[in-house]
């Protein structure tokens, strides 16, 4: 599959084919998988209530035993009073879902691949000679107006391992998401936007 190449050379864009190795099958099972996984890591810690041995107060019988016309009971922690602990509330227990890596790897291709089949994959050449954010905007101008995208439109950059300095130029521009090679996950890829993916990334992850 072919994808648009942007140089920082060149105003008219070229194209350039993705690894040979990422043409494999897509697989909607483990796609789906992936962004579920992601999305469940993305929560914070669930909710945790207290309980009657966590409730701050006295242990002391409310009243005696018998006599007293009311039901037999124990201290005020109980969680029929107000102020009691919680019955049968959120424990706090998190479970961690995980993917091996190759399923990761696999992942991450596929979300590649389904950004190129709709034209949302952008591979970009050249972008080491970049020296300072406001050659950084001139280069990102170019690309929105050869897409024809606005400048709100929502991009993410993925920077190889090799030009990873990068990030402090392209991370003072709104609206600009950058990642690193390592960062971009299937979910981030699926929902990032218009991906431009710097072409050593491909080089770096041909296997």
């Amino acid at each position: 599959m072919k994808i648009k190449l942007y140089s920082t050379k060149l105003v008219k864009s070229k194209s350039m084919s993705l690894p040979a190795s990422w043409e494999e099958a897509d697989n909607d099972s483990l796609f789906v998988q992936a962004i579920h996984v992601y999305r469940d890591r993305a929560h914070g810690s669930p909710a945790k209530v207290k309980t009657r041995s966590a409730v701050a107060g006295s242990t002391k019988k409310i009243h005696r035993q018998k006599g007293t016309g009311f039901a037999r009971h124990g201290d005020r922690k109980a969680n029929i009073f107000v102020g009691g602990g919680a019955a049968h509330g959120p424990k706090g227990v998190k479970r961690k879902l995980s993917l091996p890596k190759k399923m990761r790897v696999r992942a991450r291709r596929i979300a590649y691949f389904r950004k190129a089949a709709v034209g949302e994959l952008l591979a970009l050449e050249g972008i080491g000679s970049i020296k300072k954010t406001k050659e950084a905007v001139k280069f990102l101008d170019k690309i929105l107006s050869s897409e024809g995208l606005k400048k709100n439109s929502k991009i993410t950059l993925v920077l190889s391992e090799q030009n990873e300095a990068l990030r402090s130029f392209f991370r003072n521009i709104a609206g600009l998401g950058v990642l690193s090679a390592a960062q971009a996950n299937a979910y981030k890829i699926f929902l990032g936007g218009k991906i431009l993916v710097d072409r050593k990334v491909f080089e770096e992850n041909k296997k």
